[in-house]
């Protein structure tokens, strides 16, 4: 495959992620499929993706992803992408703020016969529990006299 089509490809498949899309991910990711770091009680597997993109679009139904850069080598393609989306759902034990997020991501995935082998994503997990005030307020220290 060129370049170009696997640009496209990871551009569908960002936009089927962001909306929770089974139907057009079962289509995009390989059956042996994997991905890095998948949250508490999910498995790093085509199935465990499917399911997170829902978890995701469930807590932010208006979940969109705004692709910055792609870099396309081969089989590999990454991206550095912003995630905006307003909290209305349960997300990872927070109920519901109703606040807008942006949290920012870079992912480098592969390509093999036109579908999604490998997505190793990270993204400011931090930032976006922050932004949902899932942290107390952190003070600046005081400094120390000698």
């Amino acid at each position: 495959m060129n370049d170009q089509t696997n640009r496209k490809l990871i551009e569908d498949y960002t936009n089927a992620w962001a909306k929770g899309d089974a139907i057009r991910l079962e289509g995009l990711l390989d059956n042996a499929f994997r991905f890095n770091n998948p949250p508490p009680g999910l498995t790093p597997d085509k199935k465990g993706a499917i399911a997170m993109s829902q978890l995701f679009h469930k807590a932010f139904p208006d979940l969109a992803m705004r692709i910055e850069k792609v870099v396309v080598q081969g089989n590999d393609v990454a991206t550095r992408a912003i995630a905006t989306g307003t909290h209305k759902g349960e997300f990872m034990g927070i109920a519901p703020t109703n606040k807008r997020t942006q949290t920012g991501l870079v992912s480098i995935t592969t390509v093999r016969d036109g579908k999604i082998v490998e997505d190793v994503t990270e993204f400011d997990a931090f930032g976006l529990f922050a932004q949902l005030g899932a942290f107390p307020e952190l003070e600046a220290p005081t400094p120390q006299r000698r």
